[in-house]
């Protein structure tokens, strides 16, 4: 009888974490993948032009971009987002820090081009900043998810 119960009171306990193990396992996979979905998105404007270019619409563009240190701003956040995203889910320390940073660049992204876009042209600009938008959304959302699985 005891060696009963506690047969059964152990492949309960391996029923129980065994989904432990894979939603963590899962949102690891899904941090990486942004992680390095945003040190792409970094190398679109990373180089003297880009490989993204903000449509010719004269003088106006210059003030939309963000170059207070003499440089695009964004060569930088998404890189450094990226790695950081990257690192924190390897070492399982200061992820939701690195989600949070991440939201906050695609937030502040999405919300410089959909307001470009509603104030000169509304084009593929408009797109890719309610794109931002969501993205900035998901990170969010991912950090509710890393603090109920009990990660920092």
């Amino acid at each position: 009888m005891p060696k009963r119960l506690v047969s059964r009171w152990l492949r309960r306990f391996a029923d129980h974490h065994s989904g432990e193990d894979e939603t963590v396992e899962g949102l690891k996979s899904i941090s990486h993948l942004l992680g390095f979905n945003a040190i792409f998105m970094g190398s679109f404007f990373f180089g003297v032009q880009g490989i993204l270019t903000w449509p010719d619409n004269g003088e106006m563009v210059g003030l939309w971009h963000i170059d207070p240190l003499g440089f695009g701003i964004w060569d930088v956040l998404f890189p450094v987002a990226g790695i950081w995203l990257i690192v924190a889910t390897f070492l399982m320390k200061g992820v939701i820090k690195a989600h949070m940073f991440s939201a906050l660049v695609w937030l502040a992204m999405g919300v410089v081009w959909v307001t470009y876009s509603f104030l000169f042209q509304p084009d593929y600009v408009f797109g890719i900043g309610v794109l931002s938008i969501f993205v900035s959304a998901q990170h969010f959302v991912y950090t509710r998810l890393w603090k109920a699985e009990g990660v920092e």
